[in-house]
């Protein structure tokens, strides 16, 4: 059984792993969470990915992870979401407002 503590573990390694790789300039954002069904979703916003396809995108993304991370962590992610920061700037917005 997957208890909260696996998967708040799951999140700080995903999480810190993708802000180490991404988050350089202080422009890109990496934002890790929790689903309300016990999943770990990843927003990434970062210039890298700009002019980059969405499978190249995902590709380059899920190459570094399993390359970065154990699998009893990578497990729980359900999905990557690497955008270019303008992309990440709408997509987010709503977040930002409710924040």
């Amino acid at each position: 059984m997957v208890t909260k503590s696996d998967l708040l573990t799951a999140r700080q390694k995903i999480k810190e792993y993708l802000k180490k790789r991404f988050e350089k300039q202080g422009l890109e954002k990496v934002y890790v969470f929790e689903t309300e069904y016990g999943h770990i979703r990843a927003l990434i916003g970062n210039e890298e990915f700009r002019d980059v396809n969405p499978v190249e995108r995902q590709e380059l993304v899920w190459d570094l992870l399993r390359e970065n991370v154990e699998s009893e962590y990578l497990v729980f992610l359900y999905g990557v979401h690497p955008m270019d920061i303008d992309e990440y700037d709408r997509c987010t917005r709503e977040f930002r407002e409710d924040a």
